[in-house]
């Protein structure tokens, strides 16, 4: 959003987040956006693991077992953090998720480089986060009833 501040040039805004949308257009950056409209894509929310998964963890479940390293966002500072907090409530294990937590990040490519250097077992991303580190961890995806879906927005 800084570069349409300054720069005053743009055709497409796709942030990460309606709420970011929401702010430029809000601001005046944005010349049509429907809240509406349908979206052309998702982030959705998948594990990551070291390659070869050696804590075996197959669901959010598994972010409980002893000895398992867990990465975590800070809520406050990446989205991602908030639906790890959403995710875990829901599967009734949040507060012994946060006991195996050895990490809260302050962006998703904090978890993604942390889990690719072997200093976490696990940690949740978007899916597109997760294929940029496709060399060096496992993708596990997420049960159904917990997966973490955002749609992307888009604005003129």
């Amino acid at each position: 959003m800084s570069d349409i501040a300054i720069s005053k040039e743009g055709d497409l805004y796709m942030p990460g987040e309606e709420f970011y949308m929401l702010q430029a257009a809000d601001k005046g950056h944005i010349k049509d956006y429907d809240p509406k409209n349908e979206v052309p894509a998702y982030f959705v929310t998948v594990i990551i693991t070291p390659a070869g998964n050696p804590k075996n963890i197959r669901s959010v479940e598994d972010f409980v077992k002893e000895g398992v390293r867990v990465g975590i966002g800070d809520e406050n500072a990446c989205a991602i953090g908030k639906w790890h907090e959403k995710i875990f409530k829901k599967a009734g294990i949040w507060d012994k998720v946060k006991k195996n937590a050895v990490m809260n990040a302050k962006c998703i490519p904090e978890l993604g480089n942390a889990c690719q250097l072997k200093a976490i077992d696990a940690a949740i991303v978007w899916g597109t986060t997760a294929v940029l580190y496709l060399n060096d961890v496992d993708i596990v995806p997420i049960q159904t009833e917990y997966r973490g879906l955002v749609r992307l927005p888009i604005g003129l």
